[in-house]
């Protein structure tokens, strides 16, 4: 806009000398034009500003490297045109602290509106939040324009990729034997513990069978499997970074997808446990139970919503001192820090603790 003042300003002044200096007769025709342009161009940016408002929506949820759809609705509610305007746009990676601007032309008749359909491609899983922050309306010659401050955003939640990891068998055997308390009045579908006797009846599971006290017995008798009420396996993942400790947005992005797949992989070998973060967000310990695949994807947008942070308080000491249960007996503690060890010593109060990195899994 500077740049077209100037260019104005210095037409406009050729003009006023052409005509008082020379005998060029339509040198202060052009000026008259200039200057009534100059009444127009201000009453349309004028009329416009304060007029206008924006609406974000679009899809709350996408993958990687995968285009989320987003929609921006404009409404002009003054009585001029916005002949030439630009919406700002910002998207914000929560998890990675990825970001990027962009920004949209809008034209729209007075008291009308307009929606305009764009997309965003995120790199990286996370909370990608988008806002709307500023309107620019301006003449047509860019030489007059006005900001209107906004306050408008949307969230797409963009998914890590969710695999099966190579864990040591034997060692999820282990945590599988070492991992429920179990409900004295419920039955349930755990394999690793009784509840009871009864006698074999249609649509039992031959796997339920207690084939040496039916031989004792002379009947076919079959297990009731025990209910867990309690898991003791905690997997954390580590989000706070020592001083002067620098994440790349790829590695925390490996990272949060190793954390759900290190999860998704003990539910497939039936092994029921919780996990948990400090979200800096909100600035609270977060634990989740997880029996299925569908509670973790209940976890994520609190996962992917919580950025890394530098904290002279390791994760284990977050851990420590809130109000979070601390009644496991095993810790898996998913960590890129150097310090990892002593950062977990304090673990070692409560069980036995593990640590795994990217490193581990490549």
């Amino acid at each position: 806009m500077k740049k077209e003042k100037i260019i104005y300003s210095v037409v406009f002044t050729l003009c006023i000398i052409g005509y008082f200096a020379t005998d060029i007769s339509y040198a202060g025709l052009v000026g008259i034009a200039m200057i009534f342009y100059a009444g127009l161009a201000l009453a349309l940016v004028g009329g416009s500003t304060d007029n206008v408002k924006i609406t974000l929506s679009g899809e709350k949820e996408g993958r990687k490297e995968m285009e989320a759809k987003l929609c921006l609705t404009v409404e002009n509610k003054g009585m001029m045109p916005i002949v030439n305007g630009r919406c700002n746009l910002e998207a914000v990676n929560k998890l990675t602290g990825e970001e990027a601007t962009l920004s949209k032309n809008l034209s729209l008749m007075p008291k009308s509106s307009s929606t305009i359909d764009f997309s965003i491609l995120p790199q990286y899983c996370g909370c990608v939040e988008v806002s709307a922050y500023e309107v620019i309306i301006s003449d047509p010659l860019g030489i007059f324009q006005r900001k209107q401050s906004l306050h408008e955003e949307t969230s797409c939640y963009v998914f890590p990729s969710m695999n099966q990891l190579p864990l040591d068998s034997d060692s999820l055997d282990r945590y599988n034997m070492e991992s429920y308390k179990y409900s004295a009045n419920q039955k349930g579908s755990d394999i690793s513990e009784t509840f009871g006797i009864k006698d074999y009846m249609p649509g039992d599971s031959p796997k339920a069978i207690h084939w040496k006290l039916s031989c004792k017995m002379d009947d076919i008798v079959v297990r009731e499997l025990s209910h867990p009420v309690e898991n003791s396996l905690m997997i954390i993942c580590d989000k706070s970074l020592s001083q002067g400790q620098q994440l790349s947005e790829a590695t925390k992005d490996k990272m949060t997808g190793l954390f759900v797949s290190l999860s998704a992989t003990a539910i497939k070998h039936e092994l029921h446990h919780a996990i948990g973060w400090y979200n800096y967000d909100i600035e609270q310990f977060q634990v989740f139970r997880i029996d299925n695949l569908d509670d973790i994807y209940n976890a994520l947008p609190g996962l992917l919503g919580s950025p890394y942070r530098e904290d002279p308080l390791s994760t284990v000491g977050r851990y420590v001192e809130s109000d979070a249960e601390k009644n496991f007996s095993t810790y898996l503690y998913f960590s890129e820090s150097e310090n990892a060890e002593n950062d977990t010593e304090r673990l070692l109060n409560y069980g036995q603790v593990e640590i795994y990195r990217t490193e581990n899994f490549e």
